[in-house]
């Protein structure tokens, strides 16, 4: 009987692989070989930011949040609580509640006193006087509590600066922003009634809240720098009523001697640095919050779709145009989650590395730097971020226009400390002075100098023995005093008239200003009239 041979299983015939199976192998080879890439690219940017950072820390830089956060004051010497609990209990003013304003500029170095005048027209009321009274007096209460809360030394709010994007982390300073409004209407109100005591309580108090507002984050600094704006035309408004003692412009001049506003945006500065790795840490694990900000940088809302995978879904038969769009959303989103966020935040940080070295130098340099050069010098070679990069990209660290705001913020503090000590000269002595040098030791400890090109501040005593004083601006230039208004572009439908701004903080010399001669102020009211008529209001 005859029996097949059995065949060794390796010489078995084989069927040939399907091209199914040899696609999909090559399919997953690729993936496989993408994957490994990606996640390769992920460590090296990794592993380049953690050097970075690295190198960093051995020039001596301090990039721990905690080396930075400021200590709360003791109870008995913080401030910030009792003011923000006098606030709170401010009465509620509507968002188009009338207002007053101080130091209206009615040509270049002219200005309205406001409090001298019967009836206070605005470009959108006839007489805010009416309004802004009732409300004073319904806020008398929460100013004397605001002013006796200032009369402790210090400031410090309980902010976690590891959740500053929740918003609610400086809630506070919008509080702030409405007490300085109310304590410049105060004075505004207790001067047109000649009410001097409770004019200076108010004065003093809102100086002081400049003065003590020092909490290190950018966005304290540019409220900071509005409520000074706010204080240095109430200040201005008061030098116009006579009757002020020695002991009170001298205590006014030293609060804003006081303020260290360059020191405290260098402390912003360095602390903002160290909140790079928290933002990052945030879009990592929710892509959405980083979805929401770009929309936000590229368009000014949030986007409203909750999911792009849904939105995709619907558009592909909807609209396959936008779908296109979406799809390419979601490969950024990716990619940027893939890895490219690693290489995006070691680019936050040798962004930023320059501006808190500037600041270190430029702002923080007492009388002989002209910081706003350097500032432009800076910007110019900020240059943008690669569009894989989204943060960076979408919202680029160029920050050059809060520190020209500070920089003339400090040319400011110091023109209106000089204009303080020369109201004190001419109090002791009858008239203002010949040179600022006779302020010097009795008003001064030195000759003021200009911030902006570190050369003494301009002064001319007129003839009329009213004085002209001014800094030469963040364009560096001496102009002779010369705050004109930019010119307004010419009427037509696609450039319509823009009002003159009613600044003196604008491109050019900054010009402590004289009072308004009537004629300039009927000019400025008739000006508001022809804006209201505009707009079909009385």
């Amino acid at each position: 009987m005859s029996m097949n041979p059995v065949m060794p299983p390796d010489e078995l015939p084989r069927e040939p692989m399907r091209w199914q199976v040899k696609f999909a192998l090559a399919l997953v080879t690729v993936v496989g070989l993408f994957t490994l890439w990606a996640w390769l690219e992920h460590e090296r940017a990794k592993a380049g930011l953690a050097a970075y950072k690295q190198q960093l820390v051995a020039r001596g830089e301090k990039l721990d949040l905690k080396d930075h956060l400021p200590t709360l004051p003791k109870p008995e010497e913080n401030a910030a609580p009792a003011l923000l609990a006098a606030v709170e209990s401010m009465p509620k003013r509507p968002p188009s509640g009338q207002r007053a304003a101080a130091m209206t500029l009615t040509a270049s170095g002219r200005a309205r006193v406001a409090w001298q005048q019967p009836e206070l027209p605005t470009a959108e009321h006839p007489d805010v006087w009416p309004e802004v009274f009732a409300y004073v007096e319904d806020e008398r209460p929460a100013l004397l509590a605001a002013a006796q809360a200032l009369e402790r030394p210090r400031w410090g709010v309980a902010v976690d600066y590891s959740r500053l994007y929740e918003g609610l982390a400086v809630a506070h300073l919008t509080s702030l922003r409405v007490l300085a409004m109310a304590q410049t209407e105060a004075v505004l109100t207790d001067l047109h009634f000649d009410r001097p005591a409770e004019a200076y309580t108010n004065l003093l108090a809102q100086t002081r809240l400049v003065q003590r507002l020092d909490e290190p984050l950018l966005i304290s600094q540019l409220v900071r720098y509005a409520l000074a704006t706010v204080a240095v035309s109430a200040t201005w408004e008061a030098l116009q009523k006579p009757g002020w003692t020695d002991a009170q412009l001298a205590e006014l001049q030293l609060t804003w001697e006081r303020m260290e506003v360059l020191k405290n945006f260098v402390a912003a500065s360095e602390l903002e640095r160290c909140l790079v790795p928290n933002w990052f840490a945030m879009y990592r694990s929710d892509p959405g919050k980083l979805r929401e900000m770009l929309a936000m940088m590229s368009s000014g809302s949030a986007s409203s779709s909750p999911s792009l995978w849904e939105a995709l879904w619907e558009q592909l038969f909807d609209n396959p145009t936008k779908a296109a769009g979406t799809a390419q959303e979601i490969w950024r989103l990716g990619t940027w989650l893939a890895w490219n966020s690693y290489a995006d935040e070691r680019y936050q940080f040798a962004a930023t590395q320059p501006w808190v070295e500037l600041d270190r130098v430029a702002l923080r340099a007492p009388n002989s730097f002209a910081a706003s050069t350097r500032i432009e010098a800076l910007g110019k070679l900020t240059t943008p971020a690669p569009e894989a990069l989204l943060v960076s990209h979408g919202f680029p660290n160029n920050t050059q226009g809060i520190r020209r705001r500070l920089a003339n913020l400090e040319s400011v503090r110091r023109v209106t400390v000089t204009a303080l000590a020369l109201e004190r000269h001419r109090l002791r002595h009858g008239s203002y002075p010949e040179s600022l040098a006779a302020l010097v030791p009795s008003f001064l400890r030195e000759v003021p100098i200009d911030f902006q090109d570190a050369q003494p501040l301009r002064y001319q005593r007129e003839a009329n023995g009213q004085f002209r004083l001014w800094s030469v601006g963040d364009n560096g230039t001496d102009e002779g005093g010369n705050n004109e208004f930019p010119a307004a572009p010419s009427a037509t439908p696609a450039a319509p008239t823009v009002a003159p701004p009613r600044t003196w903080m604008n491109d050019r010399d900054l010009l402590w200003p004289l009072p308004a001669t009537a004629a300039e102020v009927a000019t400025l009211h008739s000006d508001f009239a022809a804006e209201r008529a505009k707009k079909g209001k009385p």
